[in-house]
């Protein structure tokens, strides 16, 4: 594994595994002022325009906001929302490095997936039909969770076909692709231009009886009403050099998918596959899709175990920065469905190596070892981790951190209902800020990353809100 990048904490902090290792980079919170504050500003009109970036720097440099013109316009209530909010930029990450992207298909299906993945992720895939584009206040949390999206086109655009003596439908390019499109991303434009890194056009075109020139044409249409969109298309392993046409893909950049395979490096049929692809399109970015999921039928005849998966994902890693042409990872497929089991039900060292490659590539914060990713809510840059552990109806659970800027944060429950949070001032002296929300018995705990060590638990049943001073020296942690 590579830990150049990811500084290792000596010790792990108290109730977790040994093994802890911690990353640099920032998240945190404002507390309950956020609903009301983003629901005021979600309602108001876009009555101008600007073309922003708020990135935050990582551990140690501050954060700024500079003007560009890369990702188009915003709107001024919904740049208004993210400044409120604190935003750090997926593009801006990891610059030491040609990879930029780390995610999963399913990723933000649903909020309580979303909750899972985006500590360890920078993209996600949705459906253009998907009505959240439609909602500013889940824009804005999307920019400040770092989660950008690849954007499904392939319903909007084609439409089955029963093919006599094919088991499975193939798909044609519909009549009315043009209006179909044009009806899909009305009112979604201040969306797609604020967090759309990919549309993508087709999937599996080798497969699904989509021809070159299908793809083409859509490809043309999502470029006429939206010049600065890239297009991407992903091929699986069934492919033929027929297909091509004699010409380059079409789209702007180009993903594989190839499941069951240990280590893909050194697999004759899927570099060969790499090989065919990048052949018909020279200099075109690349997407590894990682196989992410299992199932007994294809990997467990392969001689694959649910464990083995770690490592797969390592060797997809590897191979993604051996290859130049190569911008990120999407892994195949965070829920579990009904053809196989999901990253998030992968044993617990697969899902950490999942957070552990998503936090080389977006530089966001790694947790502990033994700690799910969605709680562990980072501090001042990634100095400092908390947890807020709650008694609810099935027991003991840890809730959900939702990060805003350097030093504030917010838990919240699967439904997003905000339940504690939390301000630190560090310097000299560390002050603490904690906040509850919730009759629940609760306890918020603050670790220092550079060491593990337990700074500080809240009493279980003292709602009391700060401000708390902590004294700064290692052996004495103690608050007054």
């Amino acid at each position: 594994m590579d830990t150049k990048t990811c500084r290792c904490s000596p010790a792990s902090p108290p109730g977790f595994p040994p093994g802890t290792r911690i990353r640099g980079r920032e998240a945190a919170p404002p507390t309950a002022a956020f609903d009301a504050r983003a629901a005021s500003i979600a309602q108001a009109p876009p009555t101008s325009r600007l073309a922003a970036q708020i990135v935050n720097g990582g551990q140690g440099r501050q954060s700024r906001v500079r003007a560009t013109g890369r990702r188009g316009p915003w709107s001024a209530p919904l740049v208004e929302l993210v400044l409120f909010l604190g935003l750090g930029l997926a593009a801006d990450a990891a610059a030491s490095s040609h990879l930029r992207y780390f995610g999963f298909s399913g990723g933000c299906d649903t909020e309580t997936l979303l909750q899972e993945t985006a500590p360890l992720s920078n993209i996600c895939v949705i459906d253009i039909q998907d009505d959240r584009l439609l909602d500013r206040a889940w824009v804005a949390k999307m920019m400040v969770r770092d989660v950008r999206l690849v954007v499904g086109t392939h319903d909007a655009f084609y439409e089955p076909v029963e093919v006599p003596g094919r088991p499975r439908p193939e798909f044609d390019l519909r009549a009315d692709f043009r209006q179909r499109w044009q009806d899909a991303i009305a009112g979604k434009e201040a969306a797609l231009e604020a967090l759309a890194e990919f549309f993508y056009v087709a999937d599996e075109p080798n497969w699904n009886g989509i021809s070159r020139t299908e793809l083409e044409d859509a490809h043309l249409e999502i470029k006429r009403s939206m010049p600065g969109a890239r297009t991407v298309t992903s091929f699986n392993r069934m492919l033929d050099i027929s297909w091509f046409e004699g010409w380059d893909v079409p789209t702007d950049a180009v993903a594989y998918h190839h499941y069951g395979v240990l280590d893909p490096r050194v697999d004759p049929d899927f570099q060969a596959n790499v090989m065919l692809i990048k052949s018909y399109a020279p200099g075109k970015e690349f997407i590894y899709v990682m196989d992410s999921w299992w199932t007994a039928a294809l990997h467990g005849d392969a001689g694959l175990a649910p464990a083995d998966m770690a490592q797969v994902a390592e060797n997809y890693y590897d191979m993604a920065l051996d290859d130049p042409d190569a911008v990120g990872i999407v892994g195949f497929y965070w829920p579990s469905f009904s053809e196989g089991t999901g990253a998030r039900d992968l044993p617990g060292d697969v899902k950490w190596t999942y957070w552990s490659i998503g936090c080389r590539i977006t530089e966001k914060c790694l947790g502990p070892v033994g700690v799910r990713a969605e709680a562990t809510l980072f501090l001042d840059g990634c100095s400092y981790f908390a947890t807020l552990e709650l008694e609810a109806p099935e027991g003991r659970i840890l809730a959900a951190a939702m990060p805003r800027e350097r030093s504030f944060g917010t838990w919240v429950l699967d439904e997003g209902n905000v339940v504690g949070g939390l301000k630190i001032q560090a310097g000299s002296e560390l002050q603490v800020y904690p906040s509850v929300y919730t009759e629940a018995v609760s306890i918020i705990r603050i670790y220092d990353a550079a060491d593990g060590h337990l700074v500080w638990e809240s009493d279980p049943h003292d709602r009391v809100r700060g401000p708390i001073r902590l004294l700064s020296g290692p052996d004495d942690p103690g608050g007054d």
